[in-house]
């Protein structure tokens, strides 16, 4: 069988990059194609032979790859994927404009694009330049949408990372989607360092993600902070943060279990589609304070293996640090609850997914 996996972009690695390497791994004859890589980290991460589109060749820096975003649904419908028995794309982006005539499309959804529906004014709040540049990305708002809603209709099967990704895809495209959360691997995280009074928090550097919010709470309560990631935030968090937060940038997976593994409790302030870095904590015997939405409802259970927090503000995550001394939180629970995301769950139920695409059935 000829298998097409088609990823939005491969410049940095993150949650739904590791998605999209676990899929080469569940096909490891298929070919690969994204729309613009780096050839270093790709060679480095095992992603083989990459194919990708026009986009390769503009210079930009990965934090640049944003402004290509008019670009990228033309990108993917100029591939050439004919010949192929399945294709498969792993796209928060424009990943499911690719087509292929002679094969049914199963789209693994990391959430739709956020530039242009659920977080579309902070995106373009955040944008580093004057308001008319802001003003002018704006206008490409409407276009953008009825290309993103063209390429979703012609999808044959929607697969959503959580429930909440599933809710936004019936609201924004009117589609159902079957549910299947991403592959972790807990077993890289089973080790037991020992225990340290600090707290992580473990994200790509952007306001949207919110980590402002951790370096405010920790220190009103007066605890340590360790940061795990990178982006272009970071140094407007780096002058927020003081003496007692420490910014680590992005770590090997060994440093990355051990930093978690010894941490009180890993903090995720931010509304995430699934929240892969939360399994990771759980793996660890780490419990997660975490807001009351989004991803998060589908692994954490609040008083059991981690807390939430109702409102995204800094007093609200304050009160649920101080909550913490309080909450019997067993470490065996923690990582039981972990397995529910191993890999090989992920690959059965994709397998399936793919059969019954192959089938002919076609999401709502």
């Amino acid at each position: 069988m000829r298998v097409a996996i088609v990823h939005d972009k491969l410049v940095q690695m993150g949650g739904a990059e590791r998605v999209a390497r676990r899929m080469l791994r569940l096909w490891p004859h298929a070919d690969f194609y994204t729309s613009a890589f780096d050839p270093e980290l790709a060679a480095r991460e095992g992603f083989g032979d990459v194919h990708a589109t026009f986009l390769q060749r503009l210079p930009a820096r990965a934090e640049q790859t944003r402004w290509m975003l008019p670009l990228y649904d033309r990108a993917f419908r100029s591939l050439d994927l004919g010949g192929y028995d399945l294709l498969v794309s792993s796209a928060a982006m424009f990943a499911k404009s690719a087509h292929s005539p002679t094969a049914p499309h199963v789209c693994y959804c990391h959430t739709p694009v956020v530039y242009l529906w659920h977080l579309r004014d902070s995106h373009f709040r955040e944008l580093p330049y004057r308001a008319g540049v802001r003003l002018a990305a704006s206008a490409t708002v409407p276009w953008l949408r009825r290309a993103d809603r063209r390429a979703a209709a012609a999808v044959d099967v929607f697969v959503a990372n959580s429930n909440a990704v599933a809710e936004r895809i019936r609201s924004y495209y009117g589609r159902e989607s079957l549910v299947v959360h991403p592959p972790v691997d807990v077993s890289a995280f089973a080790a037991d360092p020992p225990a340290d009074d600090y707290f992580v928090v473990v994200a790509r550097l952007y306001p949207y993600k919110r980590v402002d919010l951790a370096i405010e709470a920790c220190a009103q309560v007066g605890v340590r902070l360790k940061v795990l990631g990178d982006g272009g935030d970071r140094k407007r968090l780096e002058a927020l943060a003081g003496e007692t937060v420490e910014f680590l940038g992005w770590v090997d997976d060994d440093r990355k279990a051990e930093v978690i593994g010894a941490a009180r409790a890993l903090l995720a302030p931010q509304l995430e589609d699934f929240g892969i870095a939360m399994v990771e904590a759980l793996a660890a015997g780490t419990p997660v304070i975490a807001l009351q939405a989004g991803g998060a409802l589908d692994i954490i259970d609040d008083g059991e293996t981690g807390l939430l927090f109702a409102e995204q503000t800094t007093a609200s995550l304050v009160e649920a640090i101080r909550r913490l001394d309080s909450a019997s939180l067993d470490p065996a629970l923690l990582r039981e609850r972990a397995a529910r995301f191993v890999p090989e769950r992920f690959d059965a139920a994709m397998r399936d997914v793919a059969a019954r695409a192959l089938s002919g059935y076609r999401s709502a």
